[in-house]
């Protein structure tokens, strides 16, 4: 897969240290028959490569995830079953994303095609976001809700989000079973359909996971004070478990 990849490719959830940073998510298409080799292929290989790069300071963090169903529903083709997230400490350093790869032939001891995983899977899109903030680290967390938004008020849906959300996750993070939480805005694609926000909560266990997609009861002091209703009376467009299955140190 990563090839052609050359210039980007969820730390989600371990994003919260970068703030200001940019991250690009690979959505990606498996088919069930494919899965077992593409992820054996990424984990083993490719991570290799991306490690190198974290190593050299050319990248901040990789990851890699599935969709918590990926494997036991065959999806459309269009819908994703895995994503990678690239983290980069600043524009300038994604921008010069293709030093991550240059070292691949030396560090996988035999010309990259080899370990390509483009024929086996399908790349949906790209989306490029800007670090707004976040806190903890997903380092014990492999279960995380993704959260797509595109608020009528983007500047008041980040603020929320930082003043009042991050506080109130900051001190129930135990209780809750959350090992990190962040937010960002997409910088592109913009417009259309595309949501323009994404926040992400990172759990210890995919029982706090599903709990948080169930409705666990906020504490209403706290509701009453937000202006989600005003800024995104849509709510959330998609949200979906993700688990991690491989990040860089």
């Amino acid at each position: 897969m990563m090839k052609k990849i050359l210039l980007f490719v969820l730390l989600l959830g371990s994003l919260s240290s970068y703030a200001q940073g940019i991250f690009e998510i690979h959505y990606r298409h498996v088919p069930v028959e494919n899965m077992q080799e593409f992820e054996n292929l990424e984990m083993n290989y490719w991570y290799k490569v991306v490690q190198d790069a974290v190593d050299k300071g050319n990248l901040v963090g990789w990851s890699f995830h599935k969709r918590l169903d990926a494997g036991f529903v065959d999806f459309d083709e269009d819908a994703p079953t895995h994503a990678f997230v690239l983290v980069y400490k600043d524009i300038d350093q994604y921008l010069n994303g293709s030093k991550v790869w240059e070292n691949a032939t030396e560090i996988l001891g035999a010309d990259p095609s080899r370990f390509s995983t483009q024929e086996m899977s399908k790349t949906l899109f790209l989306q490029r976001y800007a670090i707004v903030d976040g806190l903890g680290s997903s380092e014990n967390g492999q279960y995380a809700v993704w959260n797509y938004a595109q608020p009528d008020n983007v500047a008041g849906f980040l603020e929320e989000n930082t003043k009042l959300w991050k506080p109130y996750f900051q001190k129930n993070m135990k209780k809750l079973g959350m090992v990190s939480w962040g937010v960002a805005n997409r910088i592109y694609p913009q417009g259309q359909d595309q949501s323009s926000v994404v926040t992400w909560d990172v759990y210890s266990s995919l029982g706090a996971a599903m709990n948080q997609l169930a409705g666990t009861e906020l504490d209403p002091k706290i509701a009453a004070q937000s202006k989600m209703s005003e800024y995104n009376p849509d709510g959330f467009r998609y949200r979906v478990i993700m688990q991690t299955l491989k990040r860089t140190k």
